[in-house]
């Protein structure tokens, strides 16, 4: 569950990170 639940998280960043990319 921990492993899972810091996945999501991590991704949750990475997706975030080219979001903002993406805009610029």
């Amino acid at each position: 569950m921990f492993l899972m639940a810091c996945g999501v998280y991590v991704c949750s960043i990475c997706l975030k990170q080219i979001n903002s990319q993406s805009k610029i």
